[in-house]
């Protein structure tokens, strides 16, 4: 059965978005590990990566273990319009287009 918390840490006392250092900071306090694409760094790091989004955007995975309990977030970074994750160009082409 997954738990749901009465109070989400991306929650504010009155239901208004919190920063996401202070989110991050209630996570680890819950004792979720916060990784950024898999590797741990210091949060105030992975909080000045997210925010900047210098090379593209980065969403973040909970993960979960059997019991549906959160146990980690990784920071995984997205495509932005020019490159892909490993900075070679992006195909702009779409394969369902068929010059419609």
């Amino acid at each position: 059965m997954k738990r749901e918390p009465e109070h989400r840490p991306q929650d504010g006392q009155n239901g208004e978005d919190i920063p996401l250092m202070e989110q991050l900071r209630k996570y680890q306090r819950a004792g979720v590990e916060i990784t950024l694409e898999d590797v741990r760094l210091p949060l105030e790091d992975i909080a000045k990566i997210c925010a900047v989004q210098e090379k593209g955007a980065y969403m973040c995975d909970f993960i979960a273990d059997e019991n549906d309990y959160i146990v980690r977030l990784n920071f995984e970074r997205v495509k932005n319009g020019e490159e892909d994750l490993q900075g070679e160009e992006r195909q702009d082409e779409d394969p369902y287009d068929e010059g419609l």
